[in-house]
């Protein structure tokens, strides 16, 4: 007798119809009928309780049952490569956790330092330097026509895992009679320089990106572009290269 004849020889044994056998096991009537015409079978878990629910050892409702024998002892094969699969995963994502959960320790533990370390200095910069401050700008006149601009700073949040301010930058501007000349810092070594005509709309004139990289840091060539003195030129951009290092050099940055 295979497994559907015993399934229906016990249903009908207890006087039941398939609808009420199958309230049994929270399956349909249609899953019963075909368990009973072995199309198909109930999984390792509703044969236990079919065997609770009846008084019935699974011994005998598998016995000469050979399709469900094999059928149960592939389940018991995938169930094992599963749970060693599963077992493989865990153990992998354990140990990414852990991996992930020191370096963010260790990343959160820096960026706070670092926080705590360029966030003031930034500000008591300024202070030092006698910028004053309008609106999220500072602005330091240092000679009657050339004044240093710099922006509100705070770090990026943690998320961002960055170590340092977006935006590095530090502005001069020369009010030149007919012109503007603006040189923006943006590094420790490097600036950019353009000239503005004050009777047009931000008509670049020069830039220092017009040069060629070795010529860029040649002021003798740049003060004649645009047509401004020399060594006034090499004043600015000298003040500028300290204010910026005095702002934005951090030892724990690196």
């Amino acid at each position: 007798m295979n497994m559907g004849n015993k399934i229906q020889e016990i249903r009908k044994k207890n006087k039941m119809s398939q609808e009420e056998f199958a309230e049994l096991f929270n399956v349909s009537r249609q899953t019963i009928s075909s368990w009973e015409n072995s199309k198909s079978y109930p999984d390792i878990e509703t044969l236990i309780k079919l065997s609770d629910k009846f008084d019935i050892s699974l011994d005998i409702l598998l016995k000469e049952d050979k399709v469900m024998i094999k059928r149960i002892d592939k389940e018991r094969k995938n169930y094992k490569i599963i749970k060693k699969i599963l077992f493989i995963v865990c153990c992998i994502l354990i140990i990414a956790g852990i991996i992930y959960g020191i370096k963010y320790a260790s990343f959160s533990k820096k960026y706070d330092e670092v926080k705590n370390e360029i966030e003031p200095k930034y500000y008591q910069t300024l202070k030092n330097y006698k910028f004053n401050k309008n609106g999220r700008l500072y602005t330091l006149k240092v000679f009657d026509n050339v004044k240093f601009i710099a922006g509100s700073q705070e770090m990026p949040s943690k998320k961002d895992r960055v170590l340092h301010f977006y935006a590095q930058f530090l502005y001069a501007y020369i009010d030149n009679d007919d012109s503007t000349i603006e040189i923006i810092f943006n590094d420790f070594n490097k600036f950019y320089l353009s000239k503005n005509l004050k009777d047009k709309d931000k008509t670049i004139v020069f830039s220092v990106d017009d040069l060629k990289e070795k010529n860029r840091n040649n002021l003798e060539i740049i003060s004649k572009k645009i047509d401004y003195d020399q060594s006034k030129l090499e004043e600015v951009i000298n003040q500028g290269y300290k204010i910026y290092n005095d702002l934005y050099s951090c030892k724990l940055c690196k």
